[in-house]
């Protein structure tokens, strides 16, 4: 009796003499091709295992990356500030040293002090008039609105807020930055340690870093306040409208200047 190898022998001659070396090709072919009846694919459990593990890879690396993401909002937070340094210079140096005005922080005037107010750029008066780091863009020392806007804000002052009335005559216009200008205020009576510019202070969702803000200072600089307990945040009003919100935002300014000055 012949074995397997001597018919399978005979099975690839009578081929070749029937249909030629095309289908000997084909039939070599399949004899060697392997069977996958018993190849082992990806189960169930070996899926659910690799998500598991993507999961947890990606819940390690957030907090990272978002860490990543503020540290660059604060570089631009940190350069408009900058900006905002190199408008009022430029103001001075045309307007007898003065800063710009803000008709909310004028003390003397009873009823008109308001340093909640100080983010205004705008006012809604009839005709509308600029206000405070919003005379540095009217007067075009600082050409582009988005310098007045912090990357990190998370209240309602942004500038998507308030695109369509920078391209209008009328309406009022808040920025998400704190000026601590007012009437007749003159550069040379800064201290170089005391703050100007920072995060806008109206209310506590205002504040846009949480713990710290970037401040311009008298001197020009400009530097990092660092607040990792939030006093200043848990200090600052609920609301801007409140009725103590003056003061309350007096006393941030106070809190930055003592850190400023303890860090000289």
């Amino acid at each position: 009796m012949a074995g397997p190898r001597a018919t399978s022998q005979r099975n690839f001659a009578c081929l070749a003499r029937v249909d030629g070396p095309r289908a000997l090709s084909r039939a070599r072919g399949a004899a060697r091709a392997p069977s996958c009846a018993g190849c082992a694919g990806f189960s169930l459990i070996d899926l659910l295992v690799s998500m598991a593990v993507i999961t947890v890879l990606i819940g390690l690396l957030m907090p990272s990356l978002t860490s990543v993401r503020e540290t660059a909002r604060r570089v631009v937070c940190a350069s408009n500030v900058r900006q905002h340094g190199l408008g009022i210079a430029m103001y001075a140096a045309d307007s007898g040293g003065f800063l710009p005005q803000s008709k909310y922080g004028n003390a003397a005037r009873a009823g008109t002090y308001s340093p909640n107010r100080m983010t205004m750029l705008r006012t809604d008066d009839t005709p509308a008039a600029w206000d405070g780091l919003g005379v540095l863009y009217r007067l075009e020392y600082l050409e582009a609105p988005g310098v007045f806007y912090c990357p990190s804000h998370r209240g309602q002052a942004r500038l998507a807020d308030f695109a369509s009335v920078w391209t209008s005559d009328s309406g009022a216009i808040e920025s998400n930055y704190q000026f601590r200008g007012g009437i007749g205020i003159r550069l040379d009576s800064l201290q170089d340690e005391k703050a100007m510019v920072t995060d806008a202070l109206r209310s506590q969702v205002d504040f846009s870093h949480q713990v710290g803000s970037n401040v311009l200072k008298g001197d020009f600089g400009v530097g990092w306040f660092n607040d990792p307990a939030r006093q200043v945040s848990v200090g600052l009003p609920l609301d801007g409208r409140d009725s103590d919100a003056g003061p309350r935002v007096d006393q941030a300014w106070q809190a930055i200047d003592d850190a400023l000055r303890y860090a000289r």
